[in-house]
């Protein structure tokens, strides 16, 4: 299975801003979060289904590096709700406990499923 990695980071140590990246993920990837800040971040979908039945409303803790358990991985990738139609976009959020504020991309961070 292809891997995608979608980093959430620390804009600048003088700043209180958490990034993360945007991504396409195709039905087959397994997408990983890697928290690459000093505490734990919380990634939620309100999107039902986006990860494929049961998944309705995902949310998942990140613990930091220094834990050993910074990164999250979920296998199957993302499920369009209209195969064969055109790319769909899941918007997310992520919380990052270091700056106790939502992460900015260029926009809201989303996956795309092509």
């Amino acid at each position: 299975m292809p891997a995608v990695t979608i980093r959430i980071s620390r804009w600048k140590p003088t700043q209180s801003v958490c990034l993360v990246e945007t991504a396409t993920v195709n039905p087959a990837d397994t997408v990983t979060w890697e928290n690459d800040t000093a505490d734990d971040v919380i990634v939620f979908f309100p999107h039902d289904d986006v990860f494929g039945a049961g998944s309705r409303h995902f949310h998942k803790t990140i613990q930091p590096p220094a834990s050993g358990h910074n990164t999250y991985a979920h296998a199957g990738g993302a499920q369009k709700k209209n195969p064969g139609g055109p790319p769909e976009h899941y918007r997310y959020v992520v919380f990052c406990k270091e700056t106790m504020t939502f992460a900015i991309g260029g926009s809201e961070p989303e996956i795309i499923v092509p």
